[in-house]
């Protein structure tokens, strides 16, 4: 139970096989054989997030439903085997992608906004664990 709402997370399972290790992953490098979330997630906001809504961008809504798919994940976090923080991006409007970093319960840790054709192509890959 969260705030008086139960919270059902639904998982998909997607992976390149090997052992479930703690660490961060970026979706490029591969992830572990791990659960990802997936499905409908309602959303709680950090203090950080909620001052962040001011993008470069323009100005990012609070919403308090969000449908996760398992291929808008790009970053994940480990630990004793699950997905405890996660990365998603998003196409948003107007050329823009939302990302967001949440954690397994829904809490929004941080958000920000992307030109769409910005892919990111210094991607650092000593930050990440491999499989």
């Amino acid at each position: 139970m969260h705030g008086g709402l139960a919270i059902r997370v639904v998982f998909a399972t997607i992976g390149l096989g090997g052992t479930k290790m703690d660490g961060k992953y970026h979706r490029e490098i591969g992830f572990p054989q791990v659960a990802l979330p997936s499905g409908p997630i309602r959303l709680t906001y950090s203090d950080h997030a909620k001052q962040a809504v001011n993008d470069r961008y323009g100005k990012i809504p609070l919403i308090n439903m969000l449908h996760v798919a398992a291929e808008d994940i790009f970053e994940i976090v480990v630990r004793n085997g699950r997905v405890v923080k996660y990365a998603i991006r998003v196409p948003y409007q107007n050329g823009l992608d939302l990302s967001m970093v949440l954690t397994y319960t829904g809490r929004v840790v941080t958000h920000w906004l992307n030109k769409s054709d910005d892919t990111h192509a210094t991607l650092r890959h000593h930050e990440y664990a491999t499989v």
